[in-house]
């Protein structure tokens, strides 16, 4: 984008490849663009919640797990989210062992 890049080219979920090279890995998953510019600070327009539904309904069409990270890992501020709450969750063995008593 700093070179001057305006237009990405992806698809929902990473869907995709080329049919004349075996194992082709695919595209780039259009959510894992989509997260990585709202991560970074760009306003894409786009809501990445409806992105991620949509791709997670494109693997259903078709039956195939695509190659996007945000489907299996989840966006970062939600990872951020759980571990904050499994931590603050999380009771320390001396709490446990008075509470027990």
């Amino acid at each position: 984008m700093q070179a001057g890049f305006t237009t990405f080219d992806g698809a929902f979920a990473g869907l995709g490849g080329c049919p004349y090279i075996p194992g082709a890995a695919g595209n780039i998953a259009t959510e894992d663009i989509i997260h990585m510019l709202h991560e970074i600070g760009i306003d894409t327009g786009v809501d990445l919640a409806k992105a991620i539904a949509t791709a997670r309904r494109a693997e259903q069409l078709v039956e195939h797990t695509g190659s996007g990270h945000v489907l299996k890992a989840g966006r970062c501020e939600d990872l951020t989210t759980e571990k904050a709450k499994r931590q603050n969750n999380r009771t320390s063995p001396v709490v446990a062992a008075r509470t027990e008593k």
